[in-house]
């Protein structure tokens, strides 16, 4: 077995073809990076930036429009109606920005009461009518001046307060209060539904006033998990009451409402335990949600590794049969199994090798690029009920794991293809189109036949095992050990038949 695996790998790596796949499959994973580059670039912006770009387009509004042009505007007085809400809005915005008060800011719905409120002093001063300030503003004309003037002022004492403690207690209360009155009474629009969906949010506000945290602040990871928690409570009580659904969406919805309570519980666990998940950073505004988004990128790039496999698991075999050197290596006293044994090993030790290596390049480009300060955060999974946790560096060397079993169980099935062939083209598009064209098909498809059963364990789909490591389901609703053993067992049955048509082929 030592002289076969050394034959076979100076035959793999003698050639310079080998060399140039293995770096461009390095090179893949380092593409993660522009992937990056570019999202952040598309969604990471600054929040003063969407401010700023609202103040560019109102005052270039203004410039364009200094005086009533009759073509742009039915009457004047629709005109002054714009001028006037471009005007507010400019003074919205630039306050935000002076403040700073990003738009997830608990603050938000304040400011713009605030403002609304403004609105409305601003056109009376101008001296609008009731009539036209009901007709284009939405103002009701019995509005007490005074005591809008007078709730001005006491919104902007929790604007520049800040106080978000007193606005969640205060705003408990009212859910509370809102809440009994449900229960009491005889008759409710929308019935259980409307006061289970009251009960999830007090519960919401309790955790803000427990935790003393702004509510919906997408810059505080407890607040994003409580957020999380009261989301997901409304999907369950949604799909629950969801009525005039089929049998296979029930079943769905049903599928789905378990995959949101486990979301919760591990939510629950992060909130009790102070330990932020890796799914709750990624919905967090700091650096931390670019460095997850970072791995996930590069675990797309390390299909790179899987596809490296087949490329040189179809030479390796087929180039023997059109080279003619299978012939000679025959001669010698090996066993045809051993011979076949030997290629596996040189393959599975030089997919090892490139999977440890794009690790480390990954792991120290990430870390590089994008420094954590504070703790990192942990990857959950919940497994019968219960919660278990790994740090974040574990888990990514999990992820890799994956790929490289994933690269293995590939790596095989192109093997026994290319014994059955003997041809190279056939080969390598039996291998691509099984690892990149024949899940997608089979996903898309899931709708329509979904009722069969023994379809949601369908092979090619399971191979996607970098998906149970995400805490995702390969095939939607198929447990994640299901999907392991069909792995296994499939992987099994392509090495049984290679073997033994290796070993009864005419050479």
């Amino acid at each position: 077995m030592n002289k076969l695996f050394q034959n076979e790998w100076i035959k793999l790596f003698g050639r310079k073809g080998t060399k140039v796949l293995i770096a461009l499959a390095l090179i893949a994973s380092v593409l993660a990076v522009g992937i990056q580059m570019l999202s952040d670039r598309e969604t990471r912006v600054s929040w003063q930036e969407p401010y700023q770009n609202a103040v560019s387009r109102y005052e270039a509004q203004l410039n364009q429009y200094p005086e009533y042009n009759a073509e742009e505007w039915l009457s004047e007085t629709e005109y002054k109606a714009d001028i006037l809400r471009w005007n507010n809005e400019i003074q919205k915005n630039r306050f935000c920005l002076d403040s700073g008060i990003p738009s997830w800011d608990w603050r938000m719905g304040i400011v713009d009461r605030y403002f609304r409120n403004m609105q409305l002093l601003d056109a009376v001063r101008a001296g609008w009518n009731s009539q036209d300030l009901e007709r284009y503003f939405g103002f009701p004309s019995d509005l007490d001046l005074a005591q809008v003037e007078e709730t001005n002022k006491e919104l902007m004492v929790y604007i520049l307060g800040n106080d978000y403690s007193t606005y969640n207690k205060e705003q408990l209360q009212l859910a509370e209060e809102r809440l009994l009155k449900l229960k009491e009474s005889v008759f409710v629009e929308g019935g259980e539904k409307t006061v289970e969906l009251a009960q999830a949010d007090t519960e919401m506000l309790e955790r803000y006033v427990t935790y003393n945290v702004p509510p919906n602040a997408k810059d505080n990871w407890i607040s994003v998990a409580i957020a999380r928690i009261r989301e997901n409570q409304g999907n369950i009580i949604e799909w629950k009451y969801e009525v005039n659904t089929d049998a296979e969406t029930a079943r769905e919805n049903v599928m789905l409402s378990e995959a949101a309570k486990v979301s919760i519980q591990k939510d629950l666990f992060s909130l009790t335990n102070n330990l932020p998940s890796s799914d709750i950073m990624k919905e967090v505004y700091t650096e931390r949600t670019t460095y997850l988004q970072f791995f996930e990128n590069s675990f797309l790039m390390s299909a790179s590794v899987v596809i490296l496999g087949i490329l040189l698991a179809v030479w390796l075999i087929c180039m023997e049969y059109r080279y003619g050197t299978i012939a000679t290596l025959v001669l010698y006293p090996f066993k045809r199994n051993q011979m076949l044994h030997a290629k596996y090993l040189v393959l599975e030790v030089m997919l090892l090798c490139v999977t440890l290596l794009e690790c480390l390049i990954t792991l120290c480009i990430g870390k590089y690029l994008y420094p954590v300060s504070g703790t990192d955060p942990v990857y959950m999974t919940v497994v019968k009920g219960t919660v278990y946790w790994v740090p974040y560096f574990a888990a990514v060397l999990l992820r890799y794991l994956a790929v490289f079993v994933q690269a293995v169980i590939m790596v095989t099935f192109a093997v026994m293809v290319s014994v059955l062939v003997r041809s190279s083209s056939v080969a390598v598009f039996s291998g691509l189109f099984a690892y990149l064209i024949l899940p997608q098909i089979v996903r898309m498809m899931y709708s329509y036949f979904g009722k069969f059963f023994v379809l949601r364990y369908e092979m090619f789909v399971n191979l996607d095992l970098t998906r149970i490591a995400g805490n995702l389901p390969p095939v939607t609703f198929a447990e994640w050990w299901a999907a392991s053993l069909i792995v296994i067992v499939w992987w099994f049955i392509f090495r049984r038949v290679s073997y033994a048509v290796y070993k009864r082929q005419e050479i």
